[in-house]
């Protein structure tokens, strides 16, 4: 004789598909919420003339998908699969904002070297995945592995763009002027529009450097090649030397 019992109203959450009760309603609008405004905020970042906003919302925004997945009991984690979990998922509001501010960041700022850009790097990304790690796993779809690589690939993306929008967007030193001269111009088509570019040369302590930075078309205009350009030099936040031109 089977003296098991089962109980129907125990459901096992790591198999179950996701349907929304009374009880997760509030969890789902949250995670829900959270990733539409995400979309928006990724959006805005492009769009947004103040820099500093910008780079605010860049950098706090997608770590506020951790104060989510904290606040939600388990309810909701970084990644979910609606026919094996229950968990709603932040991934979306984290990686929208992440992604347009590395796009913004390698678009707006040229760096003179990349040398200590590493280590900075390196400490918030690995930061911000040890976090998404403790807190986000979803063990319930299974794939940890996948799981983790997606989180690591999400964390170096916020991290290049945080340390790139802290030294450059923040950097409050006074630009120290080089004499530049245009060597060449080119532009390019990207996916959408034309892209403009030239090929500079100018001396830092005493170095010779060739740089080929973007330009706006009004700047690509105004020069030819052989004209004489002021190259601007930055210190940085984070002591990693950036540069612009002067119009």
């Amino acid at each position: 004789m089977n003296t098991e019992t089962e109980n129907p109203t125990q459901e096992d959450n790591s198999i179950a598909p996701n349907k929304v009760n009374g009880d997760e309603k509030p969890f789902f609008s949250i995670a829900i919420a959270y990733n539409i405004l995400g979309l928006i905020v990724g959006f805005s970042i492009i769009f947004i003339r103040d820099v500093r906003t910008a780079a605010i919302f860049g950098m706090v925004y997608p770590l506020l998908a951790i104060i989510v997945i904290i606040f939600s009991k388990g309810n909701i984690k970084f990644l979910s699969e609606t026919k094996k979990s229950k968990k709603w998922f932040t991934m979306f509001g984290f990686f929208l904002p992440t992604f347009t501010q590395l796009l913004n960041s390698l678009g707006k700022y040229d760096l003179l070297d990349y040398k200590n850009v590493w280590l900075p790097f390196l400490i918030v990304a690995v930061v911000v995945l040890l976090m998404l790690i403790s807190t986000g796993l979803n063990y319930a779809i299974g794939g940890v592995i996948g799981q983790i690589i997606f989180m690591f690939i999400a964390s170096l993306i916020y991290g290049f763009g945080f340390v790139i929008q802290v030294n450059c967007v923040f950097d409050q030193s006074h630009p120290t002027k080089a004499d530049g001269e245009l060597t060449a111009k080119h532009s390019q088509w990207g996916r959408s529009s034309e892209n403009y570019y030239f090929a500079v040369n100018f001396v830092v302590d005493g170095k010779q450097i060739t740089r080929s930075p973007e330009v706006s078309k009004s700047t690509y205009d105004q020069y030819q090649p052989g004209s004489h350009i002021i190259v601007n030099i930055k210190k940085g936040t984070l002591n990693i030397p950036w540069y612009y031109i002067t119009k």
